[in-house]
């Protein structure tokens, strides 16, 4: 029996995966086919969502709960993008190329709230712009007006990789985003007296939760498993340890249930 908490437990599963993985992924880049863009998009999916990992894990060491919670929207985030990608290959070229897109609309923003001094907006020169907007005409055309490169919000996003993300999405997100956006539901963990004016939550305190180690962490090895499967890695056997893992370590089995089925993949 290990002697580690359960949370050094979960992080843990995460890290060790983690690291084999990281050692794995191929250094080399193809050529620009269907493999290029999912290839790289794949592992900017994976090196994001490790580092933010890494960060969770050390905030949550440090006692920093709820800065903790907060990057672990980031994670669920990440595995939303991954698995919807992962579904139709064709999507990682769209995530890809709404760079481009993004740019170019922000440079139009800032131009029309006159928040910059044309003709160097976001630091570009004249000739960098008339490049950015070749290439925003280009692939523009396969974008909705939405600020996410799949056309809609993070709700009909969340509805396409599952009954179960979806489930995670209106049980935990709206609450993560809450913190994120320091919004008053979340003013609770700050101000925690019997009058609601005394700030007594500005300091780290450690907690002994395991929701948020293992739902992070759970999210964290799909993100892993969506990644061998895209560079045909075979660490197949270390994900169904992972995930049995997390299966042994579930806050059902401390007294809470987890807000997603452990197991497998969705």
């Amino acid at each position: 029996m290990s002697t580690f908490p359960p949370s050094e437990q979960l992080f843990g599963i995460g890290m060790g995966l983690a690291q084999q993985l990281a050692k794995a992924i191929p250094s080399t880049t193809p050529p620009r086919d269907a493999k290029f863009y999912c290839y790289a998009a794949m592992r900017y999916f994976f090196a994001k969502s490790y580092k933010s990992y890494q960060a969770i894990r050390l905030l949550w060491r440090a006692g920093y709960v709820e800065d903790a919670l907060m990057l672990a929207r980031t994670i669920f985030e990440i595995a939303l993008q991954a698995q919807y990608a992962s579904i139709e290959p064709s999507r990682a070229r769209l995530f890809l190329e709404f760079h481009s897109v993004s740019r170019y609309r922000l440079c139009k923003k800032l131009q029309r709230a006159g928040a910059i001094d044309p003709p160097f907006p976001t630091g570009l020169s004249p000739t960098q712009l008339a490049e950015l907007k070749q290439a925003h005409d280009q692939v523009a055309c396969n974008y909705a007006k939405s600020e996410h490169w799949w056309g809609h919000g993070i709700d009909w996003l969340a509805e396409q990789c599952g009954k179960d993300m979806y489930r995670h999405y209106l049980s935990t997100y709206a609450m993560q985003s809450d913190f994120v956006h320091s919004g008053v539901v979340s003013a609770d963990q700050y101000f925690r007296s019997d009058d609601g004016c005394t700030p007594i939550g500005c300091y780290p305190f450690p907690s002994d939760r395991l929701d948020i180690p293992w739902e992070t962490t759970y999210f964290f090895v799909l993100i892993a498993s969506l990644t061998t499967a895209a560079f045909g890695i075979d660490l197949e056997e270390k994900i169904r340890e992972a995930f049995d893992a997390l299966n042994n370590l579930s806050p059902a089995a401390h007294g809470a249930p987890p807000s997603v089925s452990a197991g497998s993949a969705p």
